[in-house]
């Protein structure tokens, strides 16, 4: 007869091995890691976004009179404005820079001529650097040719001057829009003879100006 302890000695290497082959036959559970997406996240409750700032529009003013026979309106493209005059006009621009006051400005100057070669409106539009006023803009400028008066045109505040600057009698409305400076000026007397519009006519394109946008 075989003893038991030798029966157990026996049997414990195979009990070893079967213990072995269990614990190989376990797999560790690894936690499982999500990696957020590059991207912008989606707003959720309590998330404020942040709105863009839009520069505010200068409103479209219409004209407040109507025009009389043959007349008609020349838009000028890069300021907006709208300008009455007599039909046939061509429009010729330049432009300029110059320094004064302290400041650089630059300036374009649209002229629009008759069929005779008579020039009949002249319209200004500068930049103002120094944010000055109307009065201060003329004075340092252009100059004041003589006592400004208070008027609106387009729904403006503007300074009318009878003289130009050479001492003539044409008159000139000054006003700020948008930060530029603008300056029209009627061809009523060149070089002391009758210009092609009258002062009155002149009153005539100041109540039709208007503002496309």
């Amino acid at each position: 007869m075989i003893p038991r302890t030798f029966l157990l000695l026996l049997a414990l290497p195979v009990l070893l091995l079967a213990g072995l082959l269990v614990a190989c036959g376990e797999t560790e559970e690894v936690p499982t890691t999500t990696l957020a997406t590059s991207g912008p996240a989606t707003p959720g409750v309590g998330t404020q976004m942040a709105q863009p700032t839009a520069t505010p529009a200068q409103p479209t003013v219409a004209p407040t009179a109507a025009l009389p026979s043959g007349w008609t309106r020349y838009p000028d493209a890069p300021s907006g404005i709208s300008i009455p005059g007599p039909a046939g006009l061509t429009p010729r621009v330049e432009t300029a820079r110059y320094e004064k006051g302290g400041a650089v400005v630059d300036d374009r100057t649209t002229t629009f001529w008759s069929v005779d070669g008579r020039p009949v409106l002249s319209l200004v539009v500068a930049t103002n650097p120094l944010r000055l006023t109307v009065s201060e803009w003329v004075d340092t400028y252009p100059g004041t040719p003589s006592a400004a008066t208070t008027v609106t045109v387009a729904g403006i505040a503007a300074l009318l001057f009878e003289e130009d600057g050479a001492g003539g009698a044409n008159p000139t409305v000054y006003f700020d829009r948008g930060g530029k400076m603008f300056g029209l000026r009627g061809g009523v007397s060149l070089n002391g003879n009758p210009g092609v519009i009258t002062r009155a006519d002149f009153d005539v394109v100041l109540q039709g100006l208007g503002f496309a946008q």
